[in-house]
């Protein structure tokens, strides 16, 4: 199997982090800053979805070339429960279990929820606050998302993979505009955005972009070079952030927000998969530092949101620069004395049969 490391993703794992931590951290009080902090913290979400998208495809589509049959697929399917279980489970599962036993804010009263990855159906169709551990939303749909792509992706046959992807993308249009709709538009926000199904166009498009470079890469590198049909996107992201800060049951942001971003996120990701940033850009996303810290990136992510709760037992003051640092002290350290020893464990779970 190619084993080419994309070093220049790991640049762009930290830059969704920042962004997301940035849109927690920072307070804003005008809505130019506004749509500057909610713009960041979705675009990031909406990058980590498009990059697992990505990630995922790549690596099942390689193993099913590799192992070409039926029962390699079950095979396949096995190795990668297991390695995503040891990645991801440990350190979640501990923040939840030391919340629980530590009795931090809903950590008790939502555990089911908690526990069975389904924080986002909560959060979203109640409204319900969760604190600190908000966040697990997009974890959720993660996990939930995990449970029928690789079936998709290991069982559908070559020739109607490409189809299959552009049909979750529209399944994710059709279903916030279907629950525009259904549900009372003073909660849409929440609904279109943190239910599975409506973040399908995130990993669809990760997925088509795993596919062309796979096996269309000469049309991928055209797809690329168009920069003006994505930058088109981008600006059209921009305009729907703005419109939400002021009309928030706008149904065009609803339906339409994430898919622009996604499409944006689709050049971005596909440029460093290919190594395609040069200069200042090239300096940035492969520097020693950026790239551990994209390592690390999870627990980033994990941690980040419960600087407000560290503050109010320890009065470490409400600063987004004391925030960053205490997240990236307690996530190394979170690295090589918890996660590690399990991440390493996935080299028992290899793709060779």
């Amino acid at each position: 199997m190619d084993k080419e490391y994309q070093i220049q993703l790991d640049g762009f794992r930290f830059l969704a982090v920042s962004s997301v931590m940035y849109g927690h951290w920072v307070p804003y009080s005008y809505n130019i800053l506004k749509i500057i902090n909610t713009s960041l913290s979705s675009s990031g979400v909406n990058m980590f979805f498009v990059l697992s998208g990505f990630l995922i495809t790549q690596i099942l589509i390689k193993a099913k070339e590799q192992n070409a049959d039926k029962s390699s697929n079950i095979f396949t399917l096995k190795q990668f429960y297991a390695r995503r279980f040891l990645r991801i489970f440990p350190l979640y599962y501990l923040v939840v279990i030391a919340g629980y036993f530590l009795n931090i804010p809903t950590a008790k009263e939502n555990i089911s929820w908690y526990l069975t990855y389904s924080s986002n159906i909560m959060w979203s169709l109640t409204g319900k606050n969760c604190y600190v551990y908000t966040h697990l939303w997009s974890l959720a749909i993660e996990e939930q998302f995990y449970l029928f792509f690789p079936l998709l992706v290991l069982f559908t046959p070559k020739k109607h993979l490409l189809k299959a992807f552009i049909f979750i993308i529209f399944l994710a249009i059709f279903s916030r505009g279907i629950l525009y709709f259904i549900f009372d538009p003073k909660r849409i926000w929440l609904i279109s955005y943190g239910l599975t199904p409506c973040c399908f166009d995130c990993f669809g498009f990760g997925a088509i972009l795993a596919y062309l470079k796979i096996y269309k890469p000469s049309l991928l590198e055209s797809i690329i070079k168009k920069f003006y049909l994505f930058l088109i996107s981008l600006l059209i992201f921009i305009i729907l952030s703005v419109v939400r800060v002021f009309h928030e049951q706008s149904m065009y942001c609803a339906i339409f927000m994430r898919f622009t971003m996604a499409i944006f996120c689709f050049w971005l990701i596909g440029n460093a998969s290919l190594r395609r940033y040069t200069g200042i850009a090239q300096k940035f996303l492969e520097n020693k530092v950026i790239i551990y810290l994209g390592k690390i990136s999870y627990g980033l992510y994990v941690y980040h949101y419960f600087m407000t709760y560290i503050n109010s037992q320890f009065h470490i003051g409400e600063n987004p620069l004391k925030y960053f640092i205490l997240t990236i002290l307690i996530s190394i350290m979170s690295w090589h004395f918890y996660e590690s020893p399990f991440n390493k464990l996935k080299k028992y779970f290899n793709y060779n049969k």
